[in-house]
């Protein structure tokens, strides 16, 4: 079970208690330095340009608002996420399958590759 004091630092960014527990599964002990700069700008609908080494969790830090922001609103799709490589486009796809089945949310993506 995550950690309750773990799960309030996430919660102080705005994000919700089912996603804040999902990064606290996946060994996030307190949002990192680039999660806690762009999440609250996102989840404001402010646009961001984010840049940052390989593992600072800047995946889950625009993952997150686009999940929270978008939720409910449509069963069209919403977000379209493209990446430099083929590579990263399939980590992403992960992570974000990993992030709505840690938080219980019955979201789907779709990974399209093209050459």
């Amino acid at each position: 079970m995550p950690q309750l004091a773990n799960m309030d630092e996430f919660s102080t960014l705005g994000i919700r208690e089912d996603l804040a527990g999902a990064l606290v599964s996946f060994g996030f002990e307190r949002p990192t330095e680039i999660q806690s700069k762009t999440v609250p700008a996102l989840l404001d609908g402010k646009d961001a340009f984010v840049s940052s080494a390989t593992g600072t969790g800047k995946t889950f830090g625009y993952l997150v608002p686009i999940l929270q922001r978008f939720l409910g609103v449509s069963t069209s799709p919403y977000c379209l996420i493209l990446t430099p490589t083929h590579e990263l486009a399939v980590q992403v796809d992960k992570e974000f399958d990993k992030l709505t089945k840690a938080a219980g949310i019955d979201v789907h993506a779709i990974l399209l590759i093209g050459s």
